[in-house]
């Protein structure tokens, strides 16, 4: 996200992931505005295990 201008950065609301903390952590720190959801991939994925 680095390499994207602030404008474009602005136009994200949602971030759609998997679980690692990792990924959830960057992205509010890049994207503060955005809404962040776990992808229904894995959502699918938790409930099975």
């Amino acid at each position: 996200m680095g390499a994207r201008d602030q404008q474009f950065r602005d136009r994200i609301n949602v971030v759609a992931m998997d679980g690692f903390t990792g990924y959830k952590s960057a992205t509010t720190e890049e994207l503060r505005a955005a809404r962040v959801v776990t992808d229904p991939f894995h959502v699918a994925h938790l409930a099975a295990a």
